[in-house]
């Protein structure tokens, strides 16, 4: 019975609804509709539409490439792929202003706003399966959690250039979707 509440519609659209938080201001959340289109969640990214942009190589493939899990992206959007797009957008889209939040509150040594900004952007990273990004993140927010300056100091940077160069293959992927 756990699962089966886990995985309602209900449920995904919280979580939805929770990884959007991660992008989006207070004020946009309030837009939010939720509608399915025509009925289409198929897995694969409707991979007719995106073989005649690209043939033989599916947006499941070309995310494959770039250590981007569709599955684990869709678990979090309810299996809508357009849905899942859309989030993809907005994590490159708030790549810049969060690396650079990040960097200020690393250059001040404010590791509790850090630690908050961290863990946001690992959970958006978890939330569309880029699981490199997520586990880098996940590194550096136990590190501020400890205040832990030698650990963050080796891998900050490291981090970023992972999370930007992340954000960087997304954008492409989504130019040919």
């Amino acid at each position: 019975a756990g699962m089966e509440r886990q995985n309602s519609p209900t449920r995904s659209v919280e979580r939805a609804l929770d990884i959007l938080e991660c992008f989006m201001d207070k004020d946009e959340m309030i837009l939010l509709e939720f509608s399915p289109q025509d009925g289409e969640d198929d897995i694969d990214g409707g991979q007719e539409e995106v073989g005649q942009r690209k043939p033989g190589i599916s947006f499941e493939e070309r995310l494959k490439e770039i250590e981007i899990s569709l599955e684990e992206g869709m678990k979090f959007c309810g299996n809508d792929v357009d849905f899942y797009k859309e989030i993809l957008g907005d994590y490159v889209k708030a790549c810049d202003d969060k690396s650079a939040e990040l960097t200020g509150y690393y250059d001040s040594k404010d590791w509790k706003s850090y630690r908050i900004l961290i863990h946001s952007t690992k959970s958006g990273s978890k939330a569309i399966g880029a699981d490199r990004v997520y586990e880098a993140a996940l590194q550096l927010e136990e590190a501020s959690a400890n205040e832990d300056e030698q650990f963050i100091t080796e891998h900050f940077k490291e981090f970023l250039e992972l999370y930007k160069n992340t954000a960087d293959n997304i954008e492409g992927v989504l130019k040919e979707a």
